[in-house]
């Protein structure tokens, strides 16, 4: 899906701007870098769920091919 790779790499893009405050801040890479994939998992994992069942929906209504 076009929409949701627009979205995850908006997204990935600040989150990895957030997650470089704090390792410059905090110092712990370790963890911040954990919590950066958390994160990116929980925005992307409803979206690209959503956007396929949005997609099975509209092509049983006969709108896809």
């Amino acid at each position: 899906m076009k929409e949701t790779s627009v979205f995850s790499a908006i997204s990935l893009m600040d989150l990895m701007f957030t997650a470089k405050d704090l390792i410059g801040l905090y110092y712990k890479t370790t963890e911040c870098l954990f919590l950066l994939v958390v994160f990116y998992l929980l925005i992307l994992l409803p979206v690209s769920l959503l956007g396929s069942l949005l997609e099975r929906r509209l092509r049983y209504a006969g709108f896809g091919a």
